[in-house]
């Protein structure tokens, strides 16, 4: 409630919500369980802290959202249902990760199948093989739910009974392309799940697209490129996988295909 509550705070940043966390760490200090306790802790960690009145506002507006999420079957992982280990560790961790499906795959070895929307047939048929030759070695297959690649990782875990997890950079509420609704039933039908860090009913954003592609790689412990343009988006990712320490692998194609 109260990580969800200074999210909607304007002027409150995900840095500044992870130093309060911080600082009440530090101090060993209780969660605080109401506005007013609330209030009382942001006037010793933060320089401009909102009124009492505000933070009201918004605690109504958490406290909304989680009973809509348990309506919804929606898992909140955060500081008290905590956060895989693996995500955690990178710069900029999500404060919290609203999920739909099983939260089990999110906690097993993953390797990140992604690429451009615009694949080859060569790079789609390949790739699909390639995500369920590693499902079937018992890695979990993130990615994006885009069309192309990353549709056919997905597609690829799923063929062998494997599990997959797909990031949105959206909230619940809608999916993102539309032509991937089946798909992602389907993910979270056979024990794979929907993620976002964003609460239900928040759009993508250009700037929503990258954090979530921070997280593709965050999430596991390597990635596979299967086509991209050296501008295209997964290039973000792989920047983020550098970054974060990550493997990085890509599919290699004959030369009729080059």
């Amino acid at each position: 409630t109260v990580t969800l509550c200074l999210m909607k705070v304007k002027g409150i940043g995900p840095k500044t919500i992870a130093d309060f966390w911080a600082k009440l760490d530090a101090a060993s200090a209780q969660l605080p369980n109401t506005v007013e306790e609330l209030h009382e802790v942001l006037t010793k960690t933060l320089k401009k802290v909102p009124s009492i009145a505000q933070l009201s506002i918004h605690w109504n507006e958490a406290l909304e959202v989680i009973g809509l999420c348990q309506k919804e079957s929606i898992t909140i992982l955060g500081r008290t249902n905590a956060l895989p280990a693996q995500v955690c560790r990178i710069k900029n961790p999500p404060l919290l990760l609203f999920v739909e499906g099983s939260t089990a795959p999110l906690f097993q070895k993953g390797i990140a199948v992604i690429g451009t929307r615009e694949a080859t047939d060569y790079g789609k048929k390949a790739g699909r093989k390639m995500a369920a030759t590693l499902a079937e070695s018992g890695w979990c297959i993130f990615s994006g739910l885009a069309e192309g690649c990353d549709t056919v990782g997905h597609q690829g875990a799923l063929d062998v009974g494997g599990k997959t997890v797909a990031i949105l950079a959206h909230g619940f509420g809608k999916i993102y392309p539309a032509s991937n609704k089946g798909l992602a039933v389907e993910i979270v039908e056979k024990g794979g799940c929907l993620v976002s860090e964003y609460p239900p009913g928040t759009p993508a954003t250009r700037g929503s697209f990258v954090q979530r592609d921070r997280l593709q790689s965050g999430l596991s412990q390597a990635i596979i490129v299967l086509e991209t343009d050296v501008k295209g988006g997964t290039m973000h990712t792989v920047g983020f996988a550098e970054e974060q320490g990550r493997g990085i692998g890509t599919l290699s194609h004959p030369k009729q295909y080059l």
